[in-house]
């Protein structure tokens, strides 16, 4: 995914509608986001037990490493 690829830095919500619809004819309202991001962030929740996509409010999303709680401390 493009936040995989783009780890750690913000992913602007035009920048995933891009990357997930190439033709621009094709695109959806950019609301579509927000519900691909919240099914995502569901399955990782499920999954892996940590959520680690955040909103940065007014520019888009970024997706964290969890920090080990070894290092947290």
């Amino acid at each position: 995914s493009i936040l995989m690829l783009r780890k750690e830095r913000v992913v602007p919500r035009e920048l995933i509608l891009d990357y997930l619809y190439k033709n621009p004819a094709d695109e959806p309202d950019i609301k579509i986001i927000d519900a691909i991001i919240c099914n995502l962030r569901k399955k990782l929740q499920s999954a892996l037990g940590f959520n680690h996509i955040e909103t940065v409010w007014g520019r888009g999303f970024i997706f964290k490493e969890p920090v080990p709680a070894s290092l947290a401390a």
